[in-house]
């Protein structure tokens, strides 16, 4: 090192997540404008259902998903991390828009399915967003805005909590699970319809940890990588 020269340190400015490791799917929707494919950080493979294409820019951080009809989705069948268990403390995230409603039905946003147990999120005939499963509500949603969801279970209590931008909307006991052969959707149903559209960005599953008790400060970047 030549000497009155300090020697420079290259250091990471993007924010690290101490949970990372308990992270299972992590997606951003940053691909390519018009991508048929999705990256997921934890490797998860996720299959196009219907001609949803990724739309970038759209979303609150770059891209989101875009169905071009109802029933469009990113699915993934059988992977044993999606799955939904009672014995495991569980934080599910995603931004999510809804674009307009074709009759009065629940439009679904996510949803995780095995036949007998089911956990979805989605607006329902009243314009209500709802969890089918534990129950929570959190008051009627607008379209075409973007909304930023959490949904958060502790096992001991069985407690599910329900925050929409980072305030805590409902509290519901459930001991329900999806741990059969679950098949996870983003944007819609397991059997692949939907009666609205519906945009989806910032997706994260976190098992093992309950991220919120409490309204939090949203963060104003995407989800970290690390």
């Amino acid at each position: 090192m030549i000497p009155g020269i300090m020697a420079q340190r290259k250091i990471d400015p993007s924010p690290s997540d101490p949970y990372f490791a308990n992270v299972v799917s992590l997606i951003h929707f940053d691909e390519a404008d018009g991508s048929t494919s999705v990256s997921d950080v934890k490797g998860i493979s996720w299959s196009r259902i219907g001609n949803v294409t990724v739309k970038n820019p759209g979303g609150v951080f770059g891209g989101c998903t875009n169905p071009p009809a109802n029933g469009a989705c990113f699915r993934n069948i059988g992977t044993a991390a999606l799955k939904i268990l009672n014995s495991e403390d569980l934080t599910i995230e995603f931004s999510v828009k809804f674009l307009n409603t074709t009759n009065s039905a629940f439009i679904t946003a996510a949803q995780f399915n095995d036949g007998s147990g089911n956990l979805s999120f989605g607006r329902s005939a009243a314009g209500v967003f709802t969890v089918s499963g534990p129950g929570n509500t959190a008051g009627v949603v607008s379209l075409d805005t973007w909304y930023r969801i959490a949904l958060t279970r502790q096992t001991g209590s069985n407690t599910t909590r329900l925050f929409v931008d980072g305030i805590l909307k409902d509290t519901k006991t459930w001991s329900g699970q999806v741990a059969g052969n679950v098949n996870a959707n983003i944007g819609g149903t397991w059997n692949g319809t939907s009666v609205g559209l519906v945009e989806v960005d910032e997706w994260r599953v976190t098992k093992g940890v309950c991220r919120y008790t409490a309204n939090y400060v949203l963060d104003a970047a995407p989800f970290p990588n690390h």
